[in-house]
């Protein structure tokens, strides 16, 4: 593979490693890939490179990426025993790759090559990692009136390939003609919740979502405009992201805080009481800022409602 030296455990460039080798050649690895037989789960060393794998994923949160190869032969139950458990739905868990004998073989071999390649370019591990040349490109695609369908999958990759480049992006990126495409690839489905601060255990983090930059500045243009239709499209983000269709919203003031200020902006006749009623999951948060969101409903929105000419519809009338 382009970029890496592969190591094989136990042996390395054909010498017979110690323990201690092992570990040292497995912490400074970002992938770690197990060839799973059915013997797997009774061998010491496999089961200590395993964990020892996990442990720095639960510490680093990122790195190693774990990639079973589970060989023929191997069943679900010793799967399950060995924690290779899908949860499809939640899409979490370590994602397996079952490669059988035959004809097969090649093609899994190269279903594996290219998910291994995919996994590093993803995370910026192969490649001229030059993040001042990657920021340069962002800026001829947000020059641009209509960018190329290349151009926009470019940006989604990067911007889930690390924060950086979303901070980046979304404190830039300007226009209605982003909404649609951005939306459609799942950036405004759910923001942040708090995280516990990796330094300081038992306090809680309030990780700002990028996005919600991009937001207000849209919702400052469609007042500019009057362009109600956006702005439908930007409240139903904010229902969605406020009550999502399943399970409890992710608590964060400062997301709170946002969408505050842009209701207040908004043009009354375009929501309804039971968009009011979100306030309450507002200042119901459990996070540091809340009074950031309530000094905004009660000095801003509330205020905004009240001076309006236009009565707020009830849900029957919309």
């Amino acid at each position: 593979m382009p970029g890496f030296e592969l190591y094989r455990s136990c042996k390395h460039q054909g010498e017979i490693c110690d323990a201690k080798h092992l570990n040292e050649i497995q912490d400074g690895s970002p992938l770690f890939v197990a060839l799973v037989t059915d013997e797997y789960e009774h061998r010491a060393n496999c089961m200590a490179e395993l964990s020892r794998a996990r442990t720095r994923r639960v510490e680093h949160g990122r790195f190693p990426i774990i990639v079973p190869v589970i060989l023929e032969g191997v069943s679900d139950e010793a799967l399950t025993h060995l924690g290779f458990v899908i949860d499809q739905a939640a899409g979490t868990g370590e994602v397996w790759t079952r490669m059988s004998g035959g004809d097969e073989w090649e093609r899994a071999a190269d279903d594996l090559r290219e998910r291994l390649l995919n996994d590093a370019t993803r995370h910026m591990l192969v490649g001229n990692a030059d993040i001042y040349q990657d920021l340069k490109h962002l800026d001829l695609i947000l020059a641009r009136e209509h960018p190329t369908s290349l151009e926009m999958r470019f940006v989604q990759q990067a911007c889930r390939a690390d924060d950086l480049y979303a901070r980046y992006f979304f404190n830039k990126v300007q226009g209605v003609a982003w909404f649609a495409y951005l939306d459609a690839v799942g950036f405004f489905r759910a923001g942040p919740g708090l995280v516990e601060d990796e330094r300081h255990k038992g306090t809680m983090m309030i990780p700002t979502w990028p996005v919600l930059l991009y937001l207000e500045r849209l919702c400052q243009e469609l007042v500019a405009s009057g362009d109600q239709d956006h702005f439908r499209q930007l409240l139903a983000t904010i229902r969605r992201v406020t009550r999502p269709p399943q399970g409890d919203p992710a608590d964060n003031a400062t997301t709170w805080w946002y969408f505050t200020k842009m209701m207040s902006r908004m043009p009354t006749t375009l929501y309804t009481l039971d968009d009011v009623r979100m306030a309450r999951v507002w200042i119901g948060t459990r996070a540091p800022r809340m009074s950031l969101v309530v000094h905004d409903i009660t000095t801003i929105w509330l205020p905004a409602l009240l001076a309006s000419t236009s009565s707020v519809p009830t849900l029957s009338e919309q």
